[in-house]
């Protein structure tokens, strides 16, 4: 899982650290800046989201506290079990990852975040250019 350093960095499952700046730093030592949806792609191919879940190559969202978001809507629960539909995952503040994104984002209802230039950044991870793009 995710450590969380005394300097406020937080160490990632491949061996990144995201550093309290947002930038990240890779294991080979390479340090690089957010992509502009407020994303970083680690090490290991998976995807560090602005709000601290990781989104793996298989489309599954794995969250701070072990549960996985599945493509298909379902939630695995870190036991193993499926919840119930319509469980509500916990949202978690984790240094380094509440202002990740540039400041005029909204949160949508449906949890999706409405970016400063129109893009839309879905709970799925999915990004969704603005419309007449």
């Amino acid at each position: 899982g995710m450590t969380i350093m005394p300097d406020g960095s937080v160490k990632m499952p491949d061996g990144s650290v995201k550093l309290p700046d947002g930038r990240l730093r890779l294991p080979d030592g390479t340090i690089t800046n957010a992509l502009p949806d407020g994303t970083h792609i680690l090490s290991d191919g998976k995807v560090l989201l602005p709000n601290g879940n990781l989104k793996l190559p298989n489309g599954n969202i794995l969250t701070p506290d072990g549960t996985i978001l599945l493509p298909d809507g379902r939630v695995q629960l870190p036991d193993g079990s499926i919840a119930a539909p319509g469980y509500a995952v916990p949202e978690y503040d984790l240094p380094g990852f509440g202002n990740a994104l540039p400041p005029g984002t909204e949160r949508q209802p449906d949890g999706s975040l409405r970016l400063p230039n129109g893009m839309l950044l879905r709970p799925d991870g999915m990004l969704l250019l603005p419309e007449g793009s």
